[in-house]
């Protein structure tokens, strides 16, 4: 088994911020939660990753939590911060893996290359980004 190690990875700002996700915990079903560090856990960003397998299926689960926090001392409120919004992503791999036809490790990894490549696609991102209904 891999060893978590901490994940470091830069956001969309127009001068990319580095954001380094330490691991935290590793529950018994095998999902792993990485954390950034944060003055207040309100304000802590974090993702987990698991895989979970049935006698058909193979399945790894990518959750990301984004907190978008204000800081109340410039209010006036000091020590305090405040929770305005969240974005919170789901990314679900889901491969076959019957006895008689499991997916291969070169399915998985064309999987990975193709949702990246779809991703950096700009017509799915203005989608994402500006919610953009339909075609």
């Amino acid at each position: 088994m891999t060893e978590a190690v901490t994940v470091t990875v830069n956001d969309g700002e127009s001068t990319p911020v580095a954001h380094s996700f330490v691991p935290h915990h590793r529950d018994p079903n095998g999902v792993t939660s990485f954390y950034t560090v944060a003055e207040t856990a309100i304000a802590k960003e974090s993702f987990s990753i698991g895989n979970r397998s049935t006698p058909t299926r193979r399945k790894t689960d990518l959750r990301l939590l984004l907190p978008i926090t204000y800081d109340m001392a410039e209010v006036g409120d000091p020590a305090q911060i405040k929770l305005l919004r969240a974005a919170r992503v789901s990314v679900l791999f889901d491969f076959d893996d019957s006895t008689a036809y499991p997916s291969t490790t070169q399915d998985r990894v064309n999987a990975l290359a193709l949702i990246r490549n779809i991703l950096d696609n700009a017509m799915v991102s203005e989608m994402i980004v500006d919610g953009t209904n339909s075609l």
